[in-house]
């Protein structure tokens, strides 16, 4: 268990600590809207504690994690002390945003105004709208041709190449996109 020093970090909240079993140190987390596969993908979480406010969340590793109805149990590396286990129901189960990018589990925000380019090169279009919903983030293109699509937030359809400079690339539209007519 250890803080992420960046200041600069942007957190992107995933769920609230519902209750813990402090022997087995597992939490009982309800994921927010769209972010349970976040959670169930990581292999490290942030939690930002409800007696700290404005400081670091702590750094945890994940052992286990398992569906249960609508929330996620997680079950914490042995580095996290059962007392700390104990202080964590209410606290909020958080990632950073270079850490989701670099799991392929993207944030909304971080797709908003993306340039987007052909896999071969030249420009295809930009993110006008992020749609966040249950299932999955669905991004709404306006193409350089002045047509608007509809594209998953997935590997699989876009790869961001640079969180810093706006910039992802488009793969394999023919399986995912969709014209987008309002």
């Amino acid at each position: 268990m250890a803080s992420d020093a960046d200041a600069g970090t942007m957190w992107i909240p995933l769920g609230r600590v519902k209750s813990v079993n402090i022997p087995r140190r597992e939490l009982r987390v309800s994921p927010y809207a769209g972010k349970g596969q976040a959670i169930m993908q990581s292999e490290w979480l942030w939690i930002r504690m409800p007696d700290t406010r404005g400081s670091e969340p702590l750094r945890c590793a994940v052992e286990q994690t398992r569906p249960h109805h609508h929330e996620v149990i997680i079950r914490v590396g042995a580095g996290v002390p059962r007392d700390t286990v104990a202080r964590m129901k209410t606290a909020e189960a958080t990632a950073s945003a270079a850490y989701l990018e670099s799991r392929g589990l993207y944030e909304g925000r971080i797709w908003q105004d993306m340039r987007l380019e052909h896999e071969g090169g030249g420009y295809f279009g930009i993110v006008r709208e992020v749609l966040e919903l249950p299932a999955q983030t669905v991004l709404r293109v306006e193409s350089a041709d002045g047509g608007r699509y509809l594209l998953p937030a997935v590997e699989a359809c876009v790869r961001v190449v640079s969180h810093e400079a706006k910039r992802a690339i488009v793969h394999d539209l023919d399986a995912f996109a969709v014209e987008d007519e309002d």
